[in-house]
């Protein structure tokens, strides 16, 4: 547990330092100024992420990209030491003394229970069937070309995994920690915790999302898991903060597009994490368009090309790795390289991820639920995964075509509501997206939830 806690406490420097850095540029580029904690380190969970991508491309993720990294943490904090102890003052100093002890009993008992799961022995068939080798080789070997060719789920390439590996301490401990889930889940309790305001008059939208990402994160699976270096941990948090910090925005009225271009971006960066979080992405709509009917140019031109950086490593990773731009998703073939993963197998396997979800996993080798229609294997589906969970989806499905009544009303209206129609479109959108994807409950289980708990506080 001790060393669980060093090994997020040296995270958290490292986070801090540089999504302080990432704050000075966003504040520079575009006069924005990220002023909470927890966007701060985001920030810097997501900058980290793309330096350890880009540093596997050439060597493996060990002592060398650790100790560089580290350099520039402490390169960081001395030339800006001033302003970080000034930014930290000011965060302190804007609680009352009440807040303050609340503060520090809930980080330290919720520290203590989180590195307690976390030190426990990794479970789970991929933990050991993949999760844990991938990031192996990544210490020991980073990018390695045709990788896919050995074991296809290698070629299941995940951003994520280049954090867990730069992360690992591997090279100094002798085993890999595989703690950066267990940093995670508690980057994210302690936000909701933390950031969690009861109004007496009215309940606002983003902490019923709080409540809802809490559940999540106490569930069985989730607290079972987090001591597993498993990759759809981290998409959930990170759709789920997008949902929360856009509900923020808009309950301080924020008009500025920067901040919400800033989480259209942690939605591209969610889809090289799991391409299955790919949905959040739709929230880019809202930035597009007031730059474009604010004739921000400019603004859009830096816009594409960030999120041309967050998704370039990861395109790059894919090729080397497999052979493809995205795997496995042979429609898109553009290359021929000697190391590419054949063709059949590609298509075996992306028939394969279908049928395990339609299923539940009860019939992964049979092709006969991939090439029947929907509503076929969906009924399937719905039994498998038992009661609550059809009456929840029934629900979404009754929502679907109120919510597109809902934002094509309020549209055509031009009624102004509390929350923007980005909000239920982004909803409406993940639901389909699961649902004619790939529909296990691990890759977008919250998506199950948002629709009815946005017309509940609609209500």
């Amino acid at each position: 547990m001790i060393i669980t806690l060093l090994s997020w406490l040296v995270m958290l420097l490292c986070f801090l330092a540089i999504g302080l850095a990432g704050r000075e540029l966003v504040h520079r580029a575009a006069g924005y100024e990220i002023k909470r904690p927890e966007s701060v380190l985001m920030v810097g969970i997501v900058i980290i992420t793309l330096y350890a991508e880009a540093f596997s491309i050439f060597y493996k993720l060990g002592a060398a990209a650790f100790l560089l990294l580290l350099f520039l943490v402490l390169l960081i904090f001395l030339k800006s030491s001033s302003s970080i102890i000034n930014y930290i003052k000011d965060l302190w100093a804007s609680q009352t003394k009440r807040d303050k002890i609340c503060f520090i009993a809930v980080i330290i008992s919720i520290s203590f229970f989180a590195s307690f799961l976390t030190a426990s022995i990794p479970v789970g068939y991929d933990t050991y069937n993949y999760h844990a080798p991938a990031v192996r080789w990544l210490e020991e070997y980073g990018i390695v070309k045709g990788l896919g060719n050995l074991h296809t789920r290698f070629a299941y390439n995940s951003s994520f995994s280049c954090l867990q590996a730069l992360f690992s301490f591997k090279w100094l401990l002798g085993i890999s920690m595989h703690s950066l889930n267990g940093f995670i889940w508690l980057f994210s309790a302690l936000y909701c915790i933390l950031t969690f305001k009861l109004h007496y008059k009215s309940l606002a939208l983003s902490n019923l999302l709080k409540i809802l990402f809490m559940m999540l994160l106490l569930s069985y699976d989730t607290l079972a898991g987090i001591a597993n270096p498993g990759t759809d941990f981290m998409p959930l948090c990170l759709t789920a903060f997008i949902f929360i910090k856009y509900c923020e925005l808009n309950e301080t009225d924020e008009t500025n597009y920067v901040p919400y271009a800033l989480l259209a971006m942690l939605g591209f960066f969610s889809a090289t994490v799991k391409l299955s979080a790919a949905a959040a992405g739709v929230f880019a709509l809202k930035p597009v368009y007031d730059m474009i009917k604010k004739r921000e140019y400019k603004a859009i031109i830096n816009f594409i090309l960030l999120s041309f950086i967050i998704i370039l490593p990861f395109v790059i990773r894919n090729i080397i790795i497999s052979g493809y731009i995205v795997y496995p998703f042979p429609a898109i073939d553009l290359f021929n390289f000697d190391w590419k993963i054949p063709k059949f197998v590609a298509v075996s396997d992306s028939i394969a991820i279908k049928v395990f979800a339609r299923t539940w996993g009860t019939q992964a080798n049979c092709d006969y639920y991939y090439n029947i229609s929907f509503f076929e294997w969906f009924i399937t589906w719905l039994r498998g995964g038992g009661r609550y969970y059809a009456a929840l989806t029934a629900a979404n499905i009754i929502l679907l075509p109120l919510s597109f009544i809902w934002i094509i009303y309020f549209t055509l209206k031009k009624i102004n509501y509390r929350y923007d129609k980005t909000i239920l479109f982004a909803a409406a959108s993940g639901f389909i997206f699961l649902m004619l994807t790939a529909p296990a409950l691990r890759f977008g289980i919250i998506y199950l939830y948002i629709m009815p708990l946005f017309f509940i506080y609609a209500a």
